[in-house]
């Protein structure tokens, strides 16, 4: 008798491309396998079948891992269509709270050299956001505005001198480039029928009183249907990955390996 337990572990690794390098899929949770076919009953006049025959074939898997890999989305899902460059997109989400100042009443963010968009602006006290208004456009009460222009007064948000009368202060949100750390990929519309080819090896091991068993599954083409992210309150986000498999060139579709 063969038993498995655990998540197990998956490897994939790209096949229309070389040198490919294998990706794991970390902090993996779970994978689910379906082999599925569709039958053709052949009927005469009595109720059930007189023979059946199976007709299209499909496999269907679902992939989490409660990691979050750029590689992923951007080898096994978007392919071709992913430009990938060192650093980040970040967000600044309610920087502050800082009182309005006085003339030129004018307010530059923390990451203004690398400032890419404006988030909104919150009014402490109340909670409500400002309403923005057209650069070069003088605010009034409850308005600003904010420099895009690159250079030295980029990311610079200018309010009403009447908000600095009433004191009002507020939150910030915005989003900057950074260049230390991290991935950004950049996701184009290429042509329909682009997509990348992977091979998909999944390890399920056991340790039973004679020795480690394992199950192994090696599907050796497959494309990715859908990946998504969830988040949810007081919980990690553990994304999905569905992928199809089908025959190689060889006209194999997988190998599946038992300690039985």
């Amino acid at each position: 008798m063969q038993f498995g337990f655990g998540a197990g572990s998956l490897i994939a690794v790209r096949t229309d491309v070389t040198p490919s390098s294998p990706l794991e899929f970390a902090g993996f949770q779970d994978l689910s396998i379906d082999f599925s076919a569709t039958n053709k009953e052949a009927y005469g006049s009595l109720q059930f079948p007189i023979a059946v025959a199976r007709g299209k074939g499909k496999i269907s898997c679902k992939a989490k891992q409660v990691t979050i890999k750029g590689s992923i989305y951007r080898d096994l899902f978007f392919g071709s269509g992913a430009t990938s460059s060192v650093g980040q997109l970040k967000q600044a989400y309610k920087e502050g709270p800082t009182a309005i100042p006085v003339t030129p009443f004018t307010l530059q963010v923390s990451n203004h050299a690398t400032f890419v968009d404006d988030l909104g602006v919150i009014n402490v006290a109340t909670g409500l956001p400002l309403t923005k208004v057209a650069f070069g456009q003088t605010p009034a009460a409850g308005q600003y505005t904010v420099d895009l222009t690159v250079g030295a007064t980029l990311g610079t948000y200018l309010f009403a001198s009447a908000d600095n009368v009433s004191g009002i202060s507020v939150y910030i949100s915005y989003t900057y480039t950074y260049a230390a750390s991290g991935t950004k990929l950049v996701i184009a519309n290429p042509q329909l029928g682009l997509n990348p080819v992977f091979q998909a090896v999944f390890n399920l091991p056991y340790t039973s009183p004679t020795g480690v068993q394992n199950f192994l599954c090696k599907l050796n083409a497959c494309v990715a249907e859908k990946t998504s992210i969830a988040s949810k309150l007081d919980d990690f986000s553990i994304p999905e990955f569905d992928f199809g498999a089908f025959s190689d060139a060889s006209g194999n579709i997988a190998t599946l390996s038992f300690a039985e």
